[in-house]
């Protein structure tokens, strides 16, 4: 489980260093793998909003933008076409340093200056690789804001093997619990605002459970009139610093909440899914299905399945599959948020030979109390990022799956074996 130093101080106060923190983890059993100083040399990269694009007159695959930071208008040459007029931008300004790119200097492109360069995630060292156009920041981006601000760039990374013994720790709040403990902190857990609106989640959806012993919970929302999109930039860093990559909005919000709260999820373009129904079941002899990886997977019989009304779906608890995956063109979705039996999840993996993030969270067994919590998480998230209109009501096949146990004690007898004196 990856986690950053940063990352945890959200979820708890943490008043000691980073070296000192993974010693007293060390010395309460937590395994430390990696621990790893992050840094990236930027310097002179602030926030700006582009005011005009027009076309170069001599390369059509350049734009002249015109840039407002702060005080000034530059001028600026783009080979992206991802931003448009308004859009607030990282603004590499003259003498500015890139990781990997090194000084930006003013620049003649067919004889038109350029004062400046407009940043990628990638140029940022925000995302692996490639990104595919300039990277778009949020709406309330203060102008001429050092982007170091935004993002805390110096950072360190702890990767932490995690035991079948402490599947609790397969969060960050799980870890983060752990931390409160140590430090005697208080946990500071998200808080969650569900604004449900339009028609009730019945009239678009139904779930059938053919397979109650491996799968004794179901939960699922339907959320609607989603923008898919570009992660924002906190979403994007907070997934690199968990040792994810950014794929778009509603995905990376599942992958996210799943790393947060240790409850895997999965989003099903609506729209595709066949008959309005959801079925978890075993599968049958001779059926496939073309997960998320783009393999076509014999089914065995008696794997779990999430299906609709004609075919298998999903590898419950695995994968999902590419007939109902997420797209730029999905405009609805349905969140799953389930209990797989772990011993089962184990066995489908194995047979497959396909082990996910998820698969690792089921395997080792999750909270049986969390479904819930990061269903309306996600959903959350999914409304404020990509706009989504939460529908009212929410599947939920079993609401007493946990039963918090009762221990009866006397006090007497619990005092005469600490040595202590407890209060009733």
């Amino acid at each position: 489980m990856q986690v950053s130093y940063n990352l945890l101080k959200e979820y708890v106060d943490i008043d000691i260093s980073a070296e000192e923190l993974a010693k007293r983890l060390t010395i309460n059993g937590i395994i430390l793998e990696r621990m790893e100083k992050i840094s990236t040399e930027i310097e002179k990269v602030v926030v700006g909003r582009i005011t005009a694009i027009d076309q170069h007159p001599k390369n059509k695959k350049l734009s002249i933008c015109q840039v407002e930071v702060k005080d000034q208008i530059l001028q600026i040459i783009c080979g992206a076409k991802n931003m448009k007029v308004s859009d607030k931008v990282a603004v590499a300004l003259e003498g500015a340093k890139l990781p990997q790119i090194g000084i930006i200097k003013s620049k003649k492109f067919k004889n038109v200056l350029s004062l400046g360069m407009l940043c990628s995630a990638s140029e940022l060292g925000i995302e692996p690789g490639e990104s595919p156009g300039i990277l778009i920041l949020e709406k309330d981006a203060v102008l001429g804001e050092d982007i170091r601000k935004i993002i805390k760039f110096d950072d360190t990374i702890f990767d932490f093997e995690i035991h079948s013994n402490r599947p609790d720790l397969m969060s960050i709040i799980g870890i983060a619990r752990e931390v409160a403990a140590i430090t005697d902190n208080k946990l500071k857990t998200p808080e969650i605002k569900i604004k449900e609106e339009d028609e009730r989640i019945e009239k678009d959806i139904t779930v059938k459970i053919e397979a109650e012993d491996l799968c004794p919970r179901y939960t699922g929302r339907v959320i609607k009139n989603i923008t898919v999109g570009e992660s924002p930039l906190w979403l994007k860093w907070k997934l690199r610093l968990l040792g994810a990559r950014p794929i778009n909005n509603i995905v990376d919000i599942t992958n996210f909440v799943m790393m947060e709260t240790g409850q895997p999820l999965h989003a099903f373009d609506l729209d595709l899914i066949k008959g309005k129904t959801i079925i978890v079941r075993r599968s049958r002899t001779g059926e496939t299905i073309c997960t998320l990886d783009d393999v076509e997977r014999q089914l065995p019989s008696n794997s779990l399945v999430i299906a609709d009304t004609e075919e298998p779906i999903a590898l419950a608890g695995i994968m999902g599959g590419k007939h109902s995956e997420i797209d730029q063109n999905t405009k609805n979705v349905f969140l799953e948020s389930a209990y797989f039996n772990s011993v089962n999840n184990r066995r489908s993996t194995a047979k497959f030979g396909l082990r996910t993030e998820a698969s690792n969270r089921f395997e080792k067994g999750i909270d049986k109390e969390v479904q819930i919590y990061a269903l309306d998480r996600a959903a959350d998230l999914i409304n404020k990022i990509a706009m989504g209109k939460i529908s009212p009501g929410k599947i939920d096949t079993n609401e007493k799956l946990y039963q918090p146990c009762k221990i009866n004690l006397r006090i007497k007898r619990v005092n005469r074996i600490l040595g202590q004196l407890l209060d009733k």
